[in-house]
């Protein structure tokens, strides 16, 4: 039986590459395409302008069905993108630190992961277990305001009852009989306090008074023990201890005859000489194949004139073109041309120490 882990290793890579941009529109090419993926311009334009090159890696087909329609739009504006599943190790790619939002599919497996970068949201990753959960902040609600419209009658009545009066503390005594008392004269109930004088005084309950009202038996304190004898320290003695004899000499062993040194063998006669190995043959260049030819980046500003000139000579294009192409991170000098074509470029600028590579366009 099949797993689902298995079928996810078995389901195909897709690579989203920048194949070529036009020129012309450059400007235009790039605002598109940095409105479309939500990027910065200036990494927008360093992308278009290193074409070809590989914008995602690694793409499963619902990630690559998610951005389709994102890549069709943009086309309009002068960018070739391509779609494979060819290795793609000899072409630039873009390396992103997080796999961006765009990237994800919509399927409900991908909706956490696409989460995490809706910035418009806050995000919250739990610790413990690794999940990303997303909130919204709402606030807290303006209790003060509400509590001041609210009219001084609402307020009364929404006020607790007054707690009741304590009643009086019965004695514990029971032989003691009091004397009978004349009931009092009916006193007028007070009136209730205010509510905000409820919290004043905590009511009484009836544990408490159940207990005596006399107030406690003062505590003697234990008189104080008396101080401890010194004792005296007993009288140390210093015993001298005898010292140990000396350890006997160990007897004189006899010197044995050294034995003579065998003779040593002949040495083995030299191993012949192993067969060359043959040389690994090259292998064949299929008919109608094509190379290209890129450059790496230039740091040196006097080297960069020079590869100028030589971009200028081999692509026939003017200066200042020349020195554009120059200041780019990878330089596409050459494309689909003969194998030898390629080899005298590429050595013309390894002959001012200018490194560059040169891939292969196999035709089908």
């Amino acid at each position: 039986m099949v797993t689902k882990s298995a079928a996810k290793e078995k389901e195909a890579e897709f690579h989203v590459i920048v194949a070529d941009v036009d020129k012309a529109r450059l400007d235009a090419a790039a605002e598109a395409f940095a409105a479309a993926f939500g990027l910065e311009a200036s990494i927008s334009h360093q992308i278009v302008k290193s074409a070809p090159i590989v914008f995602l890696a690694g793409a499963s087909k619902a990630e690559v069905k998610a951005i389709t329609p994102r890549l069709i739009e943009v086309s309009k504006s002068g960018i070739e993108f391509r779609v494979t599943t060819r290795s793609v190790q000899k072409i630039p790619k873009v390396n992103w630190p997080v796999r961006p939002q765009f990237a994800f599919g919509t399927g409900p497996e991908d909706a956490g992961r696409s989460a995490t970068f809706d910035f418009e949201r806050n995000i919250f990753v739990c610790p413990c277990c690794g999940e990303t959960f997303l909130f919204r902040r709402v606030g807290r609600p303006p209790l003060g305001d509400a509590i001041a419209a609210e009219p001084p009658a609402a307020r009364a009545a929404a006020a607790p009852p007054p707690p009741p009066a304590p009643r009086p503390t019965p004695s514990l005594d029971e032989t003691a009989v009091p004397p009978p008392q004349e009931e009092a004269a009916a006193e007028p109930e007070p009136e209730p306090e205010p509510a905000d004088n409820l919290l004043a005084e905590e009511p009484v309950t009836a544990e408490e008074a159940l207990l005596p009202q006399e107030g406690l038996a003062p505590v003697e304190e234990p008189a104080p023990e008396p101080a401890p004898a010194p004792v005296e320290p007993p009288l140390e003695v210093e015993v001298e201890e005898p010292e140990p004899p000396p350890p006997p000499k160990p007897a004189a062993k006899p010197v044995a005859a050294s034995p003579k040194p065998a003779p040593k063998p002949a040495a083995p006669p030299p191993p012949p000489p192993a067969p060359a190995e043959a040389e690994a043959e090259p292998e064949p260049e299929a008919a109608g194949d094509t190379y290209n030819v890129f450059l790496s980046k230039i740091t040196s500003n006097d080297k960069k004139e020079q590869a100028a000139k030589l971009i200028s000579e081999i692509k026939s294009c003017p200066i200042d073109e020349a020195r554009e192409l120059a200041g780019r991170l990878i330089i596409p000098l050459l494309k689909d041309v003969p194998k030898a074509d390629a080899e005298a470029a590429l050595n013309k600028f390894k002959a001012i120490k200018i490194t560059g590579r040169i891939t292969i366009s196999r035709k089908k």
